[in-house]
């Protein structure tokens, strides 16, 4: 018989110790079950045991609803496993599917690009591993193995002698003509090096020290501060050309802009300019302005006719107006807003979210078809696109009233509210586009070289502008921006203003008369 008292009590109670993950709630409640039933607990000992009983049934189930608020939210903001999803509701079945589209058989290919080959023959065998004979016959066929080789970019000494020659009579010494050189001042670097460090600066987002880093380990002692200095004066030299993109590109007819910040350094600290981009389909003009507001594309555009894709900013305004540019809106960032309230609403925004995707899905299967900009196009849009359209004004005309003006679905809603003459535009014209990607594509370029180096000075953004807008011209148009820059710097000096305009990516051919495209 088990002692009494308090020592006795607590030998008995010890037997319902418990360590964590060790029981279940139902093997719990059986223990406490059988305690309870024990003649020689006192009653408040069962009285105890059942309040324990419901603390930890209490704690169980909140812990379980914790569980399931934690998975549902992870899956809303991160989405579920592969393993864990179901088939999409507008996946086609699989019999429905369309087949992969085949590879172009012109593409272009190691095997099919024309690169310089060199030949090297290995000696064969000298005995036969098998007997160890040394009497081989050597056979006219042979095994071929082919391998890609990379040798580092090189730097080249070119000495230039100028031959002289003097007047038989005595009346002067003659020296020939001395070769082009970039600049009036002359410089012994050649245009080549000033494109590769603009390009390898713009296009690559490699920093000056990453560059001397690199044409160290070629054994060249090229120093940061010369490979600065030689960026920045490239770019003073292509000034005319960059004046006359500008001209170029503020008269085409549909344009897309965009801006994203760029620190600078003034006064001792950092401030936030900005970097703005104006394109078409083959130009892309850059503008560094130390501010956000509107008199950057004012300067550029104001007067100009067309239509202008940009996103809901106000610092357009100025040129939206019905002396200049018509206003044509960017349903991604309509639809960037319905996502971000997803978190706080499940009834509206899926709604938007499945308007806007049956938008680019008309577009996608048009493009397929091979009929962007044509009356097919626009034959889509009106019968397809419009009913949509008018989904979409109904749903934010229901829902705008009682939405709350602060909200992630307040904001969202106003957006397309305020911005709907300017997203439903494309409707009436094939030849408009639903966003303004384009323009936050080239953008991408300054975001990577922004990330490498963290400011800039104030005297330096519109160098930069002049390479960004030189080399993201060269990547719309395909051509390849060392070979066009290596011969711009060169030709710019001796062409007319009147032919300048020859010279921008659109128009510039290589002097050797090769192709200028192809490159991406």
């Amino acid at each position: 018989m088990e002692p009494k008292g308090k020592g006795g009590l607590t030998r008995r109670a010890a037997r319902l110790t418990l360590t964590p993950m060790s029981i279940t709630i139902d093997e719990l409640q059986e223990q406490i079950k059988k305690a309870k039933e024990d003649p020689t607990l006192p009653a408040w000992v069962g009285l105890l045991l059942s309040m324990v009983w419901v603390m930890m049934k209490g704690l169980n189930d909140q812990l379980i609803q914790v569980q399931a608020d934690y998975a549902r939210l992870h899956a809303l903001h991160y989405g579920r496993k592969k393993s864990e999803r179901g088939p999409s509701p507008s996946a086609k079945p699989a019999s429905e599917q369309k087949a992969p589209k085949p590879r172009d058989p012109e593409r272009p290919t190691l095997e099919t690009t024309a690169l310089p080959e060199e030949t090297k023959e290995h000696a064969a065998p000298t005995s036969c591993p098998k007997c160890g004979g040394e009497d081989l016959k050597e056979l006219s066929s042979s095994e071929e193995q082919i391998e890609y080789v990379m040798r580092p970019a090189s730097l080249i000494r070119v000495r230039h002698k100028l031959k002289k020659c003097a007047c038989a009579k005595g009346c002067t010494v003659l020296t020939a003509p001395a070769p082009p050189r970039v600049g009036e001042g002359g410089t012994m670097f050649g245009p080549s090096v000033y494109a590769h460090i603009i390009a390898s600066r713009v296009f690559d987002a490699l920093p000056f020290s990453r560059q001397a880093d690199r044409w160290s380990r070629a054994g060249i002692p090229l120093r940061k501060s010369t490979i600065c200095d030689l960026f920045h004066r490239g770019t003073q030299e292509l000034q005319g050309v960059y004046l006359e993109l500008l001209r170029a590109v503020s008269a085409s007819p549909l344009l897309h802009a965009d801006e994203t910040p760029q620190p600078f350094t003034a006064e001792g600290a950092t401030r936030c300019g900005y970097m703005w981009v104006f394109a078409d389909k083959q130009l892309s003009a850059f503008v560094f302005s130390k501010t956000r507001s509107g008199d950057v594309p004012k300067v550029l555009l104001s007067g100009t006719p067309g239509n202008l894709v940009v996103d809901g900013y106000t610092g357009y305004n100025a040129v939206s107006t019905p002396e200049s540019r018509t206003r044509v809106g960017c349903h991604a960032h309509a639809r960037r807003k319905f996502h971000e309230a997803l978190s706080v609403d499940q009834e509206v925004s899926p709604q938007a979210l499945r308007i806007i995707r049956d938008l680019y899905a008309i577009e996608y299967e048009v493009k397929e078809r091979g009929e962007q900009g044509t009356p097919a196009h626009l034959a889509a849009r009106q019968e397809l696109s419009k009913p949509l359209m008018a989904q979409l004004r109904a749903l934010v005309d229901a829902h705008l009233p009682t939405a709350l003006p602060k909200s992630m679905l307040g904001k969202a809603l106003t957006y397309a509210d305020r911005q709907w003459a300017s997203l439903i535009r494309f409707v009436d014209d094939a030849s408009l586009p639903l966003d303004h990607h384009h323009a936050e594509r080239l953008l991408r370029r300054v975001a990577l070289a922004r990330k490498t180096s963290l400011f800039m000075g104030p005297e330096r953004g519109e160098s930069y502008a002049v390479a960004y807008s030189l080399v993201q011209s060269c990547r719309l148009c395909g051509v390849n921006p060392e070979l066009y820059l290596a011969d711009v710097l060169l030709r710019v000096q001796s062409t007319p203003a009147s032919l300048v305009r020859e010279l921008l990516p659109d128009r510039w051919r290589p002097p050797d008369g090769g192709a200028a495209v192809g490159w991406v």
